[in-house]
């Protein structure tokens, strides 16, 4: 995956500049947050190659315990992803590591560039009742983006209150002349914290190259429609966290 509009070379100036590592963890917004460091500094001219990546092993002893304490865990049935209580949460075991870079440097090692990666930006906010809505509100419109089909890959968690708040802006965004069609990939796969927007990011992907959107993952999705296959050439991922942190990434098809 390339970030578009740039073609600079890194501005490192030794081969221990050139290899510099950071690491974020803990939350959604953790992995988020590694991406678009990654996008900013493809953006800046300060690098030309990064791997972006996350984890998450959901059997660890520890993960049970402490989201069960904290009220959200799910402990009854598995219902549907977009209307479970406040204890809501399945973790799943996820690894994904995407290659970001500047189409410059794709073309020069003579890779294929997978997709275009034309926006990323991340938010927070206190979390008080409509503001994750808002902040999410805010980063959609300064996408600026046309009509027309969109497919949008969800980071959602599954946790009632906030889930339900990110089902009601996705059902809105058709209100802006898209034919959108949302997926929750944590009804299929768990919710994966860090983990979860870099594996919708390749999800995303998959979806840019094959110009399709895989089927409903469970009943309740707040856009269950279809897109035609070959239509799809655009993919927003979000990513909400479960107790903080807002993010979206925009995701084009490349010839």
């Amino acid at each position: 995956m390339w970030k578009g509009g740039t073609d600079r070379l890194s501005m490192a100036s030794s081969p221990a500049a050139a290899r510099a590592s950071r690491a974020f963890m803990g939350e959604e917004s953790a992995g988020i947050d590694a991406a678009r460091v990654a996008f900013e500094r493809l953006a800046a001219g300060q690098g030309e190659l990064f791997l972006v990546g996350g984890a998450l092993n959901a059997s660890r002893r520890d993960m049970p315990s402490i989201y069960h304490c904290g009220g959200l865990l799910l402990t009854g049935p598995v219902g549907a992803l977009w209307d479970r209580p406040k204890a809501g949460i399945c973790f799943g075991s996820v690894g994904a590591f995407v290659v970001m870079e500047t189409r410059a440097h794709a073309e020069r090692r003579g890779a294929r560039p997978l997709a275009r990666l034309t926006a990323l930006s991340a938010g927070r906010c206190r979390r008080l009742p409509g503001a994750a809505a808002a902040s999410a509100e805010r980063q959609w419109r300064a996408l600026g983006l046309a009509a027309g089909p969109l497919a949008v890959i969800s980071g959602a968690c599954g946790s009632g209150p906030i889930t339900r708040e990110e089902h009601d802006f996705l059902a809105g965004l058709a209100t802006d002349g898209m034919t959108v069609a949302a997926r929750g990939t944590a009804a299929a796969i768990g919710h994966s914290m860090e983990a979860s927007f870099l594996a919708n990011l390749f999800l995303a992907i998959s979806c840019l190259r094959r110009r399709s959107l895989f089927a409903p993952l469970a009943a309740g999705e707040p856009l269950e429609r279809r897109l035609d296959d070959g239509a799809v050439d655009r993919v927003l991922v979000t990513g909400w966290g479960h107790q903080r942190g807002e993010g979206l990434a925009c995701l084009e098809a490349v010839a």
